[in-house]
């Protein structure tokens, strides 16, 4: 009676250090591929497939797609600060447009406000613009604010 099957095997593809996101710190890793070797009387002989590869931290024993070898957080921090400054820039338009019209005194506040908060100018004319797009759009301040708060949670 001959005994066939296969099973999965983790072998490692290789080590360093990255930017552990639940460590919240540089840790070491190891890079690790599953593969489906068919075996004979429980031998492995030859991989027959690829099952996926996956990134370990050594420090909490999370896993993490090998995407997440290119993270680099000061990247990412500079990613959530735009999406801010967006949101806070737009949720302000949005407010003032409530009554459906924006003058002169409330484009002086928001750039005030958004300078205050940002750190940022922005130019009288392309804030015009971009009150303009919105007062156009379907969207409104609750779905804005609410799609811009998945945004910046989700970062």
């Amino acid at each position: 009676m001959i005994i066939w099957g296969s099973k999965p095997i983790t072998g490692n593809l290789g080590a360093g250090n990255f930017n552990c996101p639940v460590c919240v710190s540089n840790r070491p890793y190891d890079q690790k591929r599953v593969r489906r070797f068919f075996t004979l009387y429980f031998i492995p002989l030859f991989p027959t497939s690829t099952l996926g590869q996956y990134v370990e931290c050594r420090g909490c024993q999370g896993t993490f797609e090998p995407g997440i070898l290119s993270y680099d957080p000061a990247i990412e921090a500079q990613r959530t600060e735009a999406l801010f400054m967006t949101a806070v820039k737009q949720i302000m338009i949005h407010v003032c447009l409530a009554d459906g019209s924006i003058d002169d005194e409330e484009v002086n506040q928001i750039q005030a406000i958004y300078e205050q908060l940002t750190g940022a100018r922005i130019g009288e004319s392309d804030l015009r613009e971009e009150i303009t797009a919105i007062s156009q759009s379907a969207n409104t301040c609750l779905l804005y604010t609410s799609d811009a708060a998945d945004d910046l949670l989700c970062v």
